[in-house]
């Protein structure tokens, strides 16, 4: 370890003890106010979500309490409709419901019938929805529910059979369907029901029964007794029929509450006509309730610190405090763990647990320092490698031509010369501009500033194009290209292949001149990949050293090879433009001697960009 970093735990670490000890003692005292603080703030929080959550399902419960009996019927009469004759439609409760929360409405009629506004016949269910409720409100636990709907109940005025509500509901889908009839086959509208037939006026009557308690309801609708007064009575929006005479009909309806059966969380109430009693009711879902709706709400209206987690009735969850998530639902409770508490109380640790964090933290710093350090110094001698390269990269394409362009200005070149000199001077150029591109495109690909422009296409055409373009410049070095390129259709930016090709070229260039000076190019596919090789018969990398060569600046050193030149950039080019495609870049062993580096890029995967 550096003296540097001794003097940092000694300088630091000794005074940041000094005062957390002091900080402790003074903490110990006023821990204890500040948790009573605490755990007061917290009990508010609780009553925030508790309200916030009670406002909901009263919300919910009005918004189904305002809903006119013959909603929950396969048609319903609109309120905002005077005519009578063609006054009806199908119920709005007909779609799947947009609260998530919700299940599916049902109506239980006597005599234990279950409808749905879903379908117009009860006996025959198609319907998905009509299917589910049928399987779970036709279960043992709502054996009691039904119950309310098969008994006779509170003395009723006489009135007509077809003023019960199963009656009108009946009435209603057989108006609609000949209205329907008589809309589609015009010759037989005479013939119809719906000619004489008027339908009966309603009105709404909100009565409360006896109100007991039971399951998740603090208020509970159950038998009506004979005794049973209405407590409040409004006129419906149903729209009036002057015609109808003693044909009309009186609806009572109860408040409607939240109750459970079994594993179901039901809000229900009872309507009653005629002397016929029915049950309607909305099923929720409970997980959709219990489970994601409630910590949702928990979510907003609390902060992350001291954030509760909901948790069943009896769950042993560790909790500094649990309370009722609702006053309306049972079965669900706030906890907030110990956690919170101490992040609202700001509770200090135990004096060990202090000591050995503050402890940790000075030994993490020191070594973060020590280790900041090394790196700084590892990236500043690469830096200084990288700069000396470049320069050298850069003089060297310069010195040449500048003394080509002198020498053609003096006139001091033949003809038959000016040839070569004018090649030589492309080929720099050439040169010159691949260094500074491979420096611009590290530095884009850095900065996050180098977008993929990639188009479907035939990579072993654009490879072999890119062969040919290179192959003047390594005869100049005495080299030979063999492509062995097969057609493979993939998704690349013929852009940045070419710089991955140029540079595993120059690559081969490099450290190859002292083998067989013949590179090999392949592009083959593997399954859902395309692959690309270079081949050469060079003297390979160390295993050691073929992770080490794609990483920026990194160059193999080997004796012999002081004098290659290079700036480090190369091969970590080739592999960030391959991992920018969702693919990769490895260097291994070739067979017979020399080097292979190997490019591996998804043919179908949408590129994104760097």
């Amino acid at each position: 370890m550096r003296k540097g970093t001794l003097l940092l735990i000694v300088g630091v670490g000794a005074p940041a003890l000094l005062l957390a000890a002091g900080w402790m003692l003074a903490a110990r005292r006023e821990a204890e106010g500040r948790q009573r603080e605490a755990m007061a703030l917290l009990t508010r929080s609780a009553e925030v979500v508790r309200r916030v959550v009670d406002g909901s399902l009263e919300e919910l419960r009005l918004r189904e309490d305002a809903r006119s009996y013959d909603t929950y019927n396969y048609v319903y009469r609109p309120p905002d409709v005077v005519a009578l004759g063609d006054a009806l439609a199908l119920s709005p409760l007909a779609r799947d419901p947009e609260d998530p929360r919700v299940v599916g409405y049902f109506q239980l009629d006597p005599g234990g019938v279950l409808k749905t506004p879903y379908e117009p016949e009860s006996r025959v269910r198609r319907h998905p929805r009509a299917k589910e409720l049928a399987e779970r409100v036709g279960g043992v636990a709502f054996t009691e529910l039904r119950a309310q709907a098969h008994s006779a109940g509170a003395p009723q005025p006489e009135a007509p059979d077809n003023q019960s509500i199963a009656a009108l509901n009946q009435l209603q889908n057989r108006v609609y369907e000949e209205l329907q009839q008589a809309a589609t086959e015009p010759d037989k509208a005479a013939e119809l029901f719906v000619g004489p037939k008027k339908l009966p006026d309603t009105s709404r009557n909100d009565v409360e029964w006896g109100l007991g308690t039971r399951g998740y309801s603090k208020k509970r609708v159950v038998a009506p007794q004979p005794t049973a007064p209405v407590k409040q009575a409004r006129s419906s929006n149903a729209p009036k029929n002057k015609d109808a005479g003693d044909n009309a009909a009186v609806v009572d309806y109860t408040p409607f509450v939240f109750d459970g059966f079994g594993d179901e969380l039901v809000l229900y109430r009872l309507v009653s006509s005629g002397g016929s009693r029915s049950v309607q009711g909305v099923l929720l879902d409970r997980g959709q309730v219990l489970d994601r709706w409630l910590p949702s709400v928990v979510e907003r209206q609390t902060v992350a610190s001291t954030r509760p987690t909901v948790v069943k009735v009896g769950h042993g969850a560790e909790c500094a405090l649990r309370t009722n998530a609702s006053d309306v639902l049972e079965g669900a409770e706030l906890c907030y763990p110990p956690e919170a508490l101490a992040a609202v109380a700001g509770i200090p640790p135990t004096e060990i647990g202090l000591w050995f964090v503050l402890l940790v933290v000075v030994a993490a710093a020191a070594v973060v320092t020590d280790l900041a350090a090394r790196r700084a110094d590892q990236l500043a001698r690469q830096r200084g490698s990288f700069i000396s390269a470049v320069s050298h990269e850069l003089r060297t394409p310069l010195t040449t031509l500048r003394m080509h362009a002198e020498l053609l200005r003096d006139g001091l070149v033949s003809n038959e010369k000016r040839h070569k000199f004018h090649d030589d001077m492309v080929q720099e150029s050439v040169r010159l501009s691949h260094l500074v591109e491979n420096v611009l495109e590290a530095t884009r690909l850095e900065e996050g500033r180098r977008p993929l422009r990639a188009s479907r296409g035939n990579l072993g055409d654009t490879v072999r194009a890119i062969a040919a373009a290179q192959a003047p410049f390594l005869q100049t070095k005495g080299f030979t290209i063999e492509v062995r390129a097969g057609d493979v259709e993939a998704s690349f930016d013929r852009q940045a292949i070419e710089q991955v090709v140029v540079n595993l070229l120059d690559n081969a260039v490099k450290y190859a001149a002292s083998g067989e000076r013949t590179i090999t190019i392949e592009v083959a596919e593997d399954g859902d990949t395309a692959v690309l090789r270079v081949l050469d018969r060079g003297p390979g990398i160390p295993s050691g050293e073929r992770e080490k060569v794609f990483a920026r600046f990194h160059r193999v050193q080997r004796p012999g090879e002081e004098h290659v030149v290079g700036t480090g950039l190369g091969l970590a080019l080739v592999r960030e433009l391959a991992q920018a495609h969702g693919g990769s870049a490895r260097a291994a062993d070739r067979e017979g001697g020399g080097c292979t580096l190997e490019v591996r890029l998804p043919k179908d995967v949408p590129l994104a960009n760097v």
